[in-house]
């Protein structure tokens, strides 16, 4: 009887012990939704610029200006890139 106690009295003791393992465990989730957040919005943002340089590049073929049409061209070729790199680094 008095060993069914002792074995009683350690089962809170190592359940206190997987609570700190489930509370790092829940603020490594967090952190890591934090980042994927971060990432989510600086995605958003770079496809929010790259759609602002196709319509300059629009506006500058409308104009006219093939030489201004020509560099916004190479600035979204980069800007598509740096979204592409960014979209892979997101994929699972």
């Amino acid at each position: 009887m008095a060993s069914r106690y002792r074995t009683a009295r350690r089962i809170p003791a190592a359940g206190e012990g997987a609570t700190g393992a489930r509370a790092a465990l829940g603020q490594e989730i967090v952190e890591r939704a934090r980042r994927i957040l971060a990432e989510t919005e600086a995605l958003a943002e770079a496809a929010a610029r790259a759609n602002s340089v196709r319509k300059a590049i629009d506006e500058s073929n409308t104009l006219g200006d093939a030489d201004i049409a020509d560099l916004f061209t190479g600035i979204s070729r980069e800007a598509d890139k740096q979204l592409w790199f960014l979209e892979a680094h997101l994929q699972p």
